[in-house]
């Protein structure tokens, strides 16, 4: 499945350190030995606009540097989230206006220009007491213009997250160079189109 060979061999010393010769020849327990390991390496948590009580404003800024499905996953996040607004900046990236997505979905969406633009619509919103989702999309920053303008971020505001984006459909080099580029920044990652994902082991590679 394309899982890196050094985690494989991770889990085949696993293996023969902790099943019996009998279990080693059922594929089964291996299997089941496997995926348990995995499941304790790939670290999944609730993000904290889900975790903290309802009225507590949060604010998440998703970081993406393609059209990678980002803004399609926060506009259904916030569909579901109650008294939560969207606040969009595109770096270097062509806008194509309204989506089907924000049509279906009835979603308010605040399109900024300008970083001091996305600092002020976060700061009204955030002191009406609303969840802001940031849609960070850049082609063309500096990864230390995005880290100081992340930072900045931190300093002003409360309950504050950061996710790096990326896509499952992408390949496994470009996603990495993507990870590399801004994990230093994140708290998590969010992976869009895992339904049309056709190499699963490489998300295993940069979950790890």
């Amino acid at each position: 499945m394309d899982i890196k060979d050094g985690y494989i061999q991770k889990i085949v010393k696993k293996a023969i350190f902790e099943l019996s010769d009998k279990e080693l020849e059922d594929s089964e327990a291996v299997f089941e030995l496997a995926l348990r390991v995995m499941m304790e390496d790939i670290k999944t948590d609730l993000p904290l606009f889900s975790s903290l009580e309802s009225d507590t404003p949060v604010l998440s800024v998703f970081l993406s540097e393609d059209c990678c499905g980002q803004s399609t996953l926060i506009q259904k996040v916030v569909s579901l989230k109650e008294n939560s607004v969207i606040v969009e900046y595109n770096d270097g990236i062509e806008v194509q206006g309204e989506t089907l997505s924000e049509k279906i979905l009835k979603i308010d969406i605040i399109r900024a220009q300008k970083l001091s633009e996305v600092v002020n619509q976060i700061r009204k919103a955030m002191e009406s007491g609303k969840h802001v989702f940031v849609d960070f999309k850049h082609a063309n920053q500096d990864k230390e213009d995005v880290k100081k303008f992340i930072d900045s971020l931190r300093r002003s505001f409360e309950n504050v997250e950061v996710f790096v984006t990326f896509s499952a459909i992408n390949s496994e080099l470009y996603n990495k160079r993507v990870l590399k580029r801004y994990l230093g920044l994140a708290d998590a990652l969010s992976v869009t189109y895992l339904d049309k994902c056709l190499n699963y082991g490489s998300l295993v590679n940069l979950s790890i």
